[in-house]
């Protein structure tokens, strides 16, 4: 073969081979915030917030299968100012880890937080937040968390939990301040191994000192009592069938501040054999209506 032709061949080969591989995309590529501090509306790939003089800014933002998004210790989250109707929303398949300190928190201000077959790393976050759904199989761990809102109406601010099919759901150390909490698909069998409160506070605004306005009321799923333990509660109870038997009785331990609310829940614990509550005679841990009211209201 002509050496002249066989150099030509090599060459048009790697040119190919160059090209090729400079058309791929970079793994791990990052996204980045908008100068103004607005975050995108889809992350795509990796997106980290860091620590700024300024808020971030968020009108509707999904984080699709895949992709992650980290917001720092130190960060707040506001929603944008031109937003549309509906308020701003977080919409979670993908990973969201929230990362702050209890010197740090992360501050984000809500009207919907959802999260489907999604993944939650969240330490320190304090989240005002009326809309709050965690669905199909999303799993993770939230610690050192508050949830909460403002309002006083009747129809308040909810949090809706689906126990996971796979993997764990564990609220640890978390407030829900004015906020009802819903549990559903509550195969107690299940629920169990996939879906766990420890130390967590259910509280309700605390009311003017003079008496005259009355706090809003709240609710929260009676399985609760079986899911979560050396938790402290003001809700009142959905009341739901505790028609579920374990070969060993669940012992759990609870702070309740409403006598009548745990005597009710105590004669339902007696005709169900599957649950033994320990009733604390006092709080389990540090959140308090009263200074966490005060807190909300700054």
């Amino acid at each position: 073969m002509n050496l002249k032709f066989l150099t030509f061949i090599l060459c048009c080969l790697f040119i190919y081979n160059s090209s090729s591989v400079s058309a791929k995309p970079k793994k791990g590529k990052k996204n980045k915030a908008n100068k103004n501090g607005s975050i995108p509306d889809t992350i795509k790939g990796v997106l980290t917030l860091k620590p700024r003089k300024k808020p971030y800014f968020i009108s509707k933002t999904t984080i699709p299968k895949g992709a992650t998004l980290n917001i720092l210790a130190g960060v707040t989250l506001k929603p944008a100012e031109n937003i549309k109707k509906g308020g701003a929303k977080l919409i979670v398949n993908g990973t969201l880890n929230i990362l702050g300190k209890r010197s740090a928190p992360v501050i984000m201000s809500l009207e919907s937080f959802s999260a489907s077959n999604g993944i939650l790393n969240i330490s320190d976050g304090d989240i005002l937040v009326k809309k709050c759904n965690f669905i199909s199989n999303t799993t993770g761990k939230i610690k050192n968390t508050k949830f909460k809102h403002t309002t006083s109406g009747t129809n308040g601010a909810k949090m809706t939990i689906e126990v996971p099919d796979t993997g764990v759901l564990l609220y640890d150390n978390c407030c829900f301040l004015n906020m009802s909490v819903e549990v559903k698909k509550t195969d107690m069998l299940l629920a169990i191994k996939h879906l766990n409160f420890n130390k967590c506070a259910f509280l309700l605004l605390n009311k003017d000192g003079d008496g005259k306005k009355r706090k809003p009321m709240r609710k929260m799923s009676s399985e609760v009592f079986a899911l979560g333990s050396k938790c402290d509660v003001q809700h009142q109870v959905i009341y739901n069938a505790m028609n579920w038997s374990f070969k060993s009785p669940l012992k759990k331990e609870w702070y309740f501040y409403v006598d009548t609310t745990k005597n009710s829940i105590n004669d339902m614990v007696k005709s169900n054999k599957s649950l033994n509550i320990k009733y604390s005679k006092k709080p389990y841990t540090s959140y308090k209506p009263k200074v966490e009211t005060k807190l909300l209201k700054k």
